[in-house]
């Protein structure tokens, strides 16, 4: 690769992290907000792993990266699987949230918080839900990826 896509590719992978918080924290009352903003999150590594290879997309992310027993390297694929079971986790307690409260599966609530430099915010109970399916969707599409790359 070259110095020119070297640098674009640390240059942008911020950019493109912020625009998928940015949605996230805007989505949450909208549909789709934590889908879009972990597929946003997937192609900025996507667009990482691509220019760099998956050994520094390996030293960037967290998480064991031991080989495995069988001398095949799995320790994205389970470090992608936990991160999508916590993302399942995440998701149904927030839903069950309502449930606890005596409301149906999923019912919405909002709170107004007042932040410094931001202003007002409202704050659904839905964001819960929409972490989880962030977590199920970078877990999936970067086991996906992670596969793909392998081969």
């Amino acid at each position: 690769m070259t110095v020119i896509s070297e640098t674009t590719a640390k240059g942008v992978l911020p950019v493109v992290l912020v625009t998928a918080a940015a949605l996230f924290a805007q989505g949450h009352q909208l549909p789709g907000g934590g889908f879009i903003a972990g597929v946003l999150t997937v192609v900025g590594f996507a667009l990482v792993y691509i220019v760099f290879s998956i050994d520094y997309v390996e030293s960037v992310l967290p998480g064991d990266l031991s080989s495995s027993p069988d001398g095949f390297d799995h320790a994205i694929e389970g470090r992608d699987t936990s991160v999508m079971s916590l993302g399942l986790v995440v998701a149904i307690a927030g839903g069950l949230v309502s449930v606890l409260l005596g409301l149906p599966f999923l019912t919405q609530a909002f709170v107004k918080l007042h932040l410094p430099l931001y202003g007002e915010y409202e704050l659904a109970s839905a964001v819960g839900f929409d972490l989880g399916v962030y977590l199920v969707v970078i877990g999936g599409l970067m086991a996906a990826l992670s596969a793909e790359g392998e081969q």
